[in-house]
């Protein structure tokens, strides 16, 4: 593993739109995980009005690495998430920044972030063939849900689902 940055993990700022546009659709489009046509990346301010949207900024540089959405049941960017949880979507790291734990400090932020709202758990999505997602998550704690995967029919691919207690529910 490369010797991992200082990072920040903190909002999205509204200077940051266009970086994070950018990193998403790099990722997301350009790894070949959403179809060419399809960007649904564009309104970085609508995400972050409607969610909670973080970035991983290396200290110093102020170059965004990372980025992760933090949605509540109920929004427009609601896929899986149920009353008492959270949904972590579109994670994103930048190809220079992979393998130094940027991914590791944004679901550990999303982590905190779901204790603190009281959130019993935090839930995601990802397509089959993310493998490496896959085995960050089950590293992490997450736990699959088979019973909830589902197919985006936008996309024509297969979701699974994953999901970790938080702290809260421990409290509970």
């Amino acid at each position: 593993m490369a010797e991992a940055p200082e990072l920040v993990i903190r909002p999205v700022a509204p200077a940051d739109s266009s970086a994070v546009e950018s990193l998403l659709t790099t990722v997301w489009i350009g790894e070949g995980f959403t179809p060419v046509g399809m960007n649904p990346f564009g309104d970085v301010a609508h995400r972050a009005q409607a969610a909670r949207l973080l970035v991983a900024e290396e200290a110093g540089s102020g170059r965004i690495v990372g980025t992760i959405l933090l949605v509540p049941p109920g929004t427009p960017y609601t896929l899986i998430a149920q009353e008492g949880e959270l949904e972590a979507r579109q994670l994103a790291v930048d190809i220079a920044a992979r393998g130094q734990g940027v991914a590791r400090r944004l679901i550990e932020a999303t982590m905190r972030i779901a204790a603190e709202e009281g959130a019993t758990r935090l839930v995601l999505s990802m397509q089959e063939r993310m493998m490496a997602a896959q085995r960050l998550y089950e590293r992490l704690g997450f736990e699959r849900l088979p019973a909830r995967d589902w197919f985006r029919p936008q996309s024509g691919r297969h979701m699974l689902v994953y999901a970790k207690a938080t702290a809260a529910s421990e409290e509970k």
